[in-house]
């Protein structure tokens, strides 16, 4: 299905941010703080990560899934992928406010504060992308009727087409890391 294909997809994009992520700490972890690369990663995760990519499926997917499966949806959902999502978006605030403190005090626990939440939401997209590839998607295109498939099919191509230039413009910066 095209809507999971997509979802895949960026999923890659993702995994490439964290490997970035993983590079800039390494940075960090010998005393080369890049405050503009950091600012570039927040703004990845913000824009892309959770504005493009969990807002797609929590607006299509997720919502298609607690209108139609049942409990065992509303759990997985629910109580997992959404969990994760607002962590992710904890773990990246966490990001900004760890290196405002870190340009206003240039401490060795304020680096590895910074450190310690730019590997937290590495560590948590990772699993999260997995988790999603594995057995969230299985689970939807076991589980929706084709009808609605094919539903978020299309919805996805309009999402894709109304979003293109902000998709366009993080791929190109993830592409350059």
């Amino acid at each position: 299905m095209y809507y999971i294909n997509t979802l895949m997809s960026e999923h890659e994009y993702i995994i490439k941010l964290t490997d970035h992520i993983l590079a800039v700490s390494k940075e960090i972890l010998h005393g080369n703080v890049n405050a503009s690369a950091i600012k570039t990663i927040t703004d990845v995760i913000k824009n892309y990560a959770d504005g493009y990519h969990h807002k797609k499926e929590e607006d299509l997917v997720f919502k298609a899934m607690l209108d139609n499966l049942g409990e065992l949806a509303e759990k997985l959902v629910t109580s997992g992928m959404l969990v994760e999502h607002d962590l992710a978006r904890y773990e990246r605030m966490m990001i900004e406010l760890s290196l405002e403190n870190y340009e206003k005090d240039h401490t060795d626990e304020a680096r590895l504060e910074l450190i310690g939440h730019l590997m937290s939401y590495r560590s948590l997209l990772i699993r999260h992308a997995d988790k999603e590839n594995k057995v969230v998607y299985p689970f939807a295109m076991k589980n929706l009727p084709e009808e609605i498939q094919k539903h978020l099919d299309e919805e996805t191509k309009v999402f894709e087409e109304e979003n293109k230039e902000q998709r366009e413009k993080y791929i190109d910066i993830i592409n350059k890391f």
